[in-house]
């Protein structure tokens, strides 16, 4: 029958938005790059006063080239003096990935042997920043017009072992040859991810400061390795399978430019809006070179190199922060991590956090689902005079659908009603699912037990086997509607959503889990007041 038709395309519309909407945002919306302008005469005369980086090979052997060790409370760097360039940089307060917890590896380690692999049991390393290793591919090198400027001559450092603690400490480095002479201080703070970079020349220079790192080492589907900017049009995200290897894209009026690493981000902002210069090494690295306005003696950069967390941005740059893509549901996402943190505060576990956002969320939406569940119980007393037009219309499918919106109308029901709770809570659950996937406060967030992460799935896939447990029982308990072959098709969804849920991340799941349980309550309460 055309209604019976309509519901279930309505409740398949459902199940696949949460494949569907995701996909749709990581495919057209989440990287959508609004290229800033760049002026034929900006980029001719960009191009005519600093050359695109030219990869040098590192000459060999490497014996002359030494290493600077830079121990602050919140990281390790390490320098060398080819180029002054950045060698590594590990974070101390975050991990590579969570140890699973023994039930979680039992698991895992099945499944991996079922698929002929072998679990990764390596223990967790501290976050690290720097994704290349050939010394001419490490970042925050330097171009530089109107010098010949070589870096197989090796800087010279004023420390070989710097330790940062209760204030500022700087790292000189000299670099000359023949009569050019040049001079760069790192100046280091030992509670902050900010680093300030000053370049001073003996004659005035065009100069970048650049990063370069590897665009294949994102750990889900939806992460992103890649340049993201903010010029006139506002922020870019830039899929570096845009920048093709050979172009060198520029940009004008730059404010900054970051390497975006998932939870993680390495930022350059130069001292005034500069120019960007973006392009590719091989198929795996692209670079970014941002320039500060105009030929110098002095150039003054600052750096952010370490987690994309909000307060700590917004202390660096007030714009940084727009770093952080929050995604098509921002608006949403953004509230929700306020919720969430203000109930930290009392919880101390995030897990609980999103169990009281499922709780608060029910409230919100108490009324409309209060209302759809009592659609559906006159729905149901609807069954008897349904059946009949069925059967005395069975033969004209108009005329029945016409006669079963008289009657839906004139006993003032929604025949959809029963999707209504669901359809309100979409947007929620995606701003949640972003919000899992960019927040540093949920990233390897504990909860309990063998939950141990959750940002990644349930190793154990216990809690989306008792999500798709709660959510029959639930159905079970939800006045039924139609006829007996939509109601066994209703049986499936939640298999359907128990599968689909399997890769979700963990805090994903318990969110509607949680909501689940608080939807039973909710109907066992209204079947007790009858």
């Amino acid at each position: 029958m055309e209604e019976r038709d309509m519901l279930l395309r309505l409740i398949l519309a459902i199940v696949l938005s949460v494949m569907v909407l995701v996909t749709f945002e990581h495919l057209f919306l989440r990287q959508k790059a609004q290229r800033p302008p760049e002026g034929p005469e900006k980029v001719q005369r960009a191009q005519q006063e600093i050359q695109p980086l030219k990869e040098r090979k590192a000459p060999f052997p490497l014996e002359g080239y030494s290493d600077i060790v830079v121990e602050t409370p919140l990281y390790r760097a390490v320098f060398t003096t080819y180029g002054g360039r950045l060698k590594s940089i590990t974070l101390k307060g975050y991990r590579d990935k969570v140890e699973l917890h023994p039930l979680g590896r039992w698991v895992q380690g099945l499944i991996a042997k079922i698929f002929g692999k072998r679990l990764d049991t390596s223990p967790p390393k501290p976050v690290e920043l720097v994704s290349t290793s050939q010394l001419e591919r490490l970042p925050l090198g330097l171009v530089l017009s109107g010098i010949d400027y070589d870096e197989s001559v090796p800087w010279v450092a004023s420390s070989t072992n710097l330790r940062v603690s209760g204030k500022p400490e700087e790292l000189r480095m000299v670099w000359g040859k023949g009569d050019v002479v040049l001079q760069r201080v790192y100046r280091f703070f030992p509670e902050s991810y900010q680093i300030e970079v000053s370049v001073e020349a003996n004659r005035e220079v065009f100069l970048g400061l650049g990063w370069i790192g590897r665009t294949d080492l994102k750990k889900s589907y939806y992460g992103f390795y890649g340049p993201i900017f903010l010029g006139p049009q506002g922020r870019t995200k830039l899929k570096p399978k845009k920048i093709k290897k050979g172009e060198i894209r520029h940009f004008e009026q730059i404010r900054w430019f970051a390497f975006d690493q998932d939870y993680f981000a390495s930022i350059i902002a130069p001292k005034s809006p500069g120019r960007l210069m973006l392009g590719r090494l091989d198929k795996k690295t692209v670079y970014g070179f941002i320039t500060s306005d105009g030929p110098s003696r002095s150039h003054y950069f600052r750096l952010f190199l370490g987690p994309k967390d909000p307060d700590k941005l917004e202390q660096f740059l007030p714009t940084a922060e727009k770093v952080i893509d929050y995604g098509t549901f921002g608006i949403i996402a953004i509230p929700i991590l306020k919720i969430m943190r203000f109930t930290h505060g009392f919880t101390g576990n995030w897990g609980l956090d999103i169990i009281l956002l499922a709780l608060f969320i029910k409230l919100v939406f108490f009324w409309p689902t209060q209302k759809s569940y009592e659609a559906m119980k006159e729905m149901q007393k609807l069954a008897p005079e349904i059946k009949m037009l069925q059967k005395k219309y069975k033969d004209d499918k108009q005329r029945l659908q016409k006669e079963l919106m008289e009657l839906y109308r004139r006993r003032k029901v929604n025949p959809f009603s029963g999707c209504l709770p669901l359809l309100l809570q979409l947007p929620v659950f995606f701003a949640l699912y972003r919000a899992l996937l960019v927040s540093i406060d949920l990233r390897h967030a504990p909860f309990i037990l063998w939950i141990r992460d959750l940002s990644g799935k349930d190793p154990t896939y216990i809690s989306p086997l008792l999500m798709g447990a709660t959510m029959f029982l639930q159905q079970k308990l939800t006045p039924s509607q139609g006829d007996p072959q939509q109601q066994k098709m209703m049986l499936f969804l939640p298999l359907i959503f128990t599968v689909l849920f399997l890769n979700f991340p963990s805090g994903l799941v318990i969110y509607w889990l949680a909501s689940n349980v608080f939807g039973i309550l909710h109907q066992l309460y209204l079947s007790r007041r009858r």
